[in-house]
């Protein structure tokens, strides 16, 4: 379960790859797997690495994407349990 005052940091074996301001490629080097992020992946993993807590987190992408605290909610929650479940992440 994610609380809001959670913080995550990348795991070890994820390179990641920023292709444009727009776009991300990640790759677990363990699982040989990679994913992409979009414009607002990207971001939030920025301020996933930047150690910023998930309620942090929501308030800028609310305040970025001019999207609604709802939906901003959503987004990185959705987002940060997917990174979670693919071993991307790490709690700190």
């Amino acid at each position: 379960m994610i609380v809001p005052n959670d913080t995550f940091k990348n795991h070890p074996d994820v390179v990641v790859t920023e292709l444009d301001d727009k776009e991300a490629v990640l790759l677990h080097l363990e699982t040989k797997n990679y994913y992409t992020l979009n414009d607002t992946g990207v971001r939030i993993w920025q301020l996933l690495c930047a150690g910023l807590s998930i309620s942090e987190i929501i308030k800028k992408i609310d305040n970025e994407y001019e999207m609604t605290s709802e939906s901003s909610e959503e987004s990185v929650l959705r987002l940060v349990q997917n990174l979670l479940a693919e071993r991307l992440l790490t709690r700190i």
